[in-house]
């Protein structure tokens, strides 16, 4: 079984300057991933999908940080926030595992499984996103095992 490392990583030395990024400098990992959410939540409302992490506009399965898509599952949204960031990369990993993991506490399931249920919502998807975003400054960092 693999295992999944974060490493806590002192974001200050990092980041884009101010003028590129709304959280300002050095963006602590936490607050970043607050924001991923947030642009998560945005992608959303512009085109919700199930069966995939993202769909084109005609429907047909796409990765999700493709120009070209146009839905995206709450997992898709969050892959291409992800995928696209500016940051460093460690960073935005970093970001994007704290961000997961709030979600995936949020759905009590996988993000993916979960968008996918039958029956599921598209307000339950933003309200799951809103609920991972009060979450993720407590979301666990995992630790790896040598």
């Amino acid at each position: 079984m693999a295992r999944l490392a974060v490493l806590h990583i002192d974001a200050r030395r990092y980041g884009r300057p101010e003028a590129e990024h709304e959280a300002g400098p050095g963006v602590p990992a936490e607050e970043l991933a607050e924001e991923f959410l947030a642009r998560a939540s945005e992608l959303l409302m512009t085109g919700w999908c199930q069966g995939a992490s993202a769909r084109d506009a005609v429907g047909e399965v796409i990765d999700p940080s493709s120009a070209f898509a146009r839905q995206w599952s709450i997992a898709g949204a969050l892959e291409r926030v992800w995928r696209r960031s500016t940051f460093d990369p460690d960073v935005a990993l970093s970001a994007f595992v704290r961000a997961s993991l709030a979600l995936a506490a949020a759905t009590g399931d996988a993000p993916q499984r979960w968008n996918d249920e039958v029956g599921r919502t598209f307000d339950e998807t933003l309200e799951a996103v809103l609920d991972a975003q009060r979450l993720v400054r407590w979301a666990p960092m995992v630790e790896a095992k040598r």
